[in-house]
């Protein structure tokens, strides 16, 4: 089946989640134990149908209502948008999801932003045609609020210059921008309207010719953005999109609409390109669009663009942060906070499909940069672009890598799934295939990444949690001696998420999305130790922040302590904050640094940054109006990675219920006052106004 106006989007998707894995021989069974020590106790608690196409991306796990309990936000791939309990899979009680946007698909993961500035989190939802909306947590839509990726505007016959891959010489044939013309974008501010702009694309003149020497290029968003505080100026409000430019065959081939872009079918293919574009949240404009590659799309190596970028502080000294994506045309581009191009890139390796690691992989306190490309190269760079190994694997992969000291021998792997059913785990400092490994599952694998976590917390190694394409669930140990099957039976063309969805259980629970729209909640039998330490257990999205690659079983990040969380009311100008910050991975450097920030919606309460790991206790200073929101404690290293935790709390809220008491008393005091001395009027004490009907 295919839906309107979504056919490219459609072809993508199944080049991805289909066609890649299916060009290669089936697997042989290779690894399957009946050691009951083997065995994995996961049961399924529920399952939700919420929508009827795939999933195409992964859910979200967050508090979505400040209620203290986590729910998931999910999109299928068409059209339904959706918000459910975590604890029952059932809607929230007083909401108004799901939301359909008609006519829209989805390649891109729900986000959180307080868009509106009330201190409360809303959703971001991108869709393909490059469109980005804004929901309330209740599922109300922003009408009027919603942006518009730009066009992308090059040389009508740019195809007929000798052009090499060369990046000043790509962006010699680009214009600009081109943005659609004002009495397009005035119809947002009508809520009587479609609140999607650009929904028919020649309603906004995509692909117009510009003076026949352009042409603009219709602009979709295949991947998960991220919002980031990229220059450094202690606002996060950037948002920061990967965009592939082409003109939809479904949608052109429709005559009328073909007919306004004035090229004919034959010549749509000659418009293929890439590009980041970042939005500043607080103006609502378009602050860089930055072209990557161009090609045509019949090209061996089109210049899509299909993962989210990563988004860190390469230079590891608490500065601006840069922007990491690699492209299908095989360029792996670092570009500074400006939008210039970082020395020693674009660097060219095979087609990149997946979204680029970062991590300090050998404890020197330096970052390092790990890709993967298509035909299965592992390469590991510098932050300068030297390499420092590589190691070819067999397969394909189209959906990068994980890094977690799998087997607790103090070193960080590499933990990479290909689709011919291997499950690959690297050495970090040295790529070296560890001993016993790859293991070769019972089915073929779809291009996704691995679930990592701690099934089973009497043993020391962790383990790998991914769906087959056979329908079932396939969970390895990290000493490669077990090897575990739950059936599913459905298949899954996402990664399976990981949270406490149902607190006073012990363990965690599994968010499996099926392709037929279908969201499965699995119970396991891990029994933390540390039940405070919970969250950072959790991986509750594709990536856990912006650049969060790391199962770090609760060694690095950032917990708040049971007693702050046990608040949950607070009444005055402050409240208590303990914390601990954890780092098992410090490097022998003494320049290491914790940054905290303490917020309420996009609101700082309290920064401060410091030398050392350890436990501290703070006076957090309360928000200037009572609000019931969710307060996140965010802490960056040196290196720009983002660790977080999270509890819901409300500010001075019975001040607020106190003072409508206040108010209504020397009101009801008056009348009884009244009604004691004068006794009840036998005629109305108000003007009144009649109205007489005419005959």
């Amino acid at each position: 089946m295919m839906w309107y106006g979504c056919g490219q989007q459609q072809m993508l998707f199944n080049l991805l989640a289909l066609v890649i894995f299916m060009s290669f021989p089936s697997c042989t069974p290779k690894l399957q134990s009946h050691d009951p020590e083997c065995h994995y106790d996961i049961d399924t608690l529920w399952t939700k149908e919420v929508g009827t196409s795939a999933f195409a991306s992964t859910p979200l796990i967050t508090d979505v209502n400040s209620d203290g309990f986590l729910d998931i936000v999910a999109a299928t791939f068409t059209e339904e948008v959706t918000v459910i309990e975590g604890k029952s899979g059932q809607p929230i009680p007083g909401s108004y999801w799901p939301f359909s946007l008609q006519d829209s698909s989805f390649h891109a993961s729900p986000i959180q932003y307080d868009y509106n500035k009330d201190g409360k989190m809303d959703i971001c939802l991108c869709t393909s045609n490059g469109e980005i909306v804004f929901f309330e947590s209740h599922g109300t839509l922003m009408y009027g609020e919603t942006l518009k990726v730009p066009n992308l505007a090059v040389e009508r016959y740019w195809y007929n210059k000798e052009l090499s891959y060369n990046y000043r010489n790509i962006r010699d044939v680009i214009l600009k921008s081109y943005i659609p013309d004002q009495p397009c974008a005035e119809s947002l501010t009508n809520p009587q309207e479609d609140p999607l702009w650009s929904r028919h694309h020649g309603d906004c003149h995509a692909g117009l010719i510009l003076n026949g020497q352009y042409v603009s290029i219709d602009s979709h968003i295949l991947s998960t953005p991220v919002i980031a505080d990229l220059n450094n100026d202690g606002v996060t409000e950037e948002l920061i999109v990967t965009v592939t430019y082409y003109f939809d065959g479904e949608f052109y081939s429709i005559p009328e609409n073909l007919q306004k872009l004035h090229l004919s079918q034959d010549e749509l293919d000659n418009y293929v390109a890439s590009s980041i574009v970042v939005f500043n949240l607080t103006s609502k404009s378009v602050m860089m669009q930055i072209p990557l590659d161009l090609s045509k799309g019949s090209s061996k190596f089109p210049a899509y663009a299909l993962f989210t970028p990563t988004v860190v502080d390469l230079d590891s000294n608490n500065g601006p942060l840069e922007i990491l994506l690699g492209t299908s045309s095989g360029h792996l581009y670092v570009l500074n906070s400006d939008g210039s191009i970082r020395n020693g890139f674009p660097k060219l390796v095979g087609p990149i499909h997946g979204q680029v690691t970062v991590e300090d992989i050998n404890k020197d306190g330096r970052l390092e940069i790990i890709i993967t490309d298509t035909n299965v190269n592992v390469i590991c760079v510098t932050v300068e672009g030297q390499n420092l190994w590589d190691m070819p694997l067999s397969g394909s992969s189209s959906a990068g890598s994980r890094v977690a000291d799998i087997n607790a021998d103090g070193i960080l792997d590499v933990v990479i799934a290909t689709n011919n059913g291997n499950v690959w785990v690297l050495r970090g400092d040295s790529g070296e295939v560890l001993p016993g490994w790859p293991k070769r599952l019972m089915s073929k694998l779809l291009p996704k990444n691995v679930l990592i976590s701690q099934l089973k917390t009497d043993r020391k190694h962790l383990d790998i949690v991914i769906p087959t394409h056979d329908g079932n669930l396939q969970v390895l140990s990290g000493d490669g001696k077990c090897s575990d099957i739950i059936q599913l039976g459905e298949q899954s063309l996402v990664q399976v998420l990981a949270a406490d969805l149902v607190p006073g259980s012990p363990g965690l629970e599994l968010l499996v999305s099926t392709s037929d729209g279908t969201l499965m909640c699995l119970h396991t039998s891990t029994d933390i130790s540390h039940p405070e330490r919970s969250i950072l257990h959790y991986w509750p999205a594709e990536t856990i922040s912006y650049n969060g690659f790391t199962f770090w079983n609760a060694k690095v990040g950032v917990m708040v302590s049971d007693v702050t969380k046990s608040l949950k009311h607070v009444t005055g100008t402050s409240f208590p904050l303990e914390f601990d910050i954890l780092d098992d991975h410090i490097a022998k450097k003494t320049w290491n640094s914790y940054t905290i920030k303490v917020k309420i919606g996009n609101e700082v309460l309290y920064k401060e940054t410091f030398s050392q790991p350890g436990h501290y206790q703070r006076s957090i200073p309360c928000p200037n109006q009572p609000i019931r929101s969710t307060v996140k404690v965010d802490m960056t290293n040196q290196h720009g990675q983002l660790f977080q935790d999270t509890f819901p709390m409300s500010f001075n809220m019975s001040i607020q219920y106190e003072l409508k008491w206040l108010l209504l008393f020397p009101f009801l005091s008056m009348v009884c006052l009244l009604l004691l001395l004068h006794g009840y009027p036998t005629v109305n004490l108000l003007p009144m106004t009649q109205q007489t009907k005419q005959k």
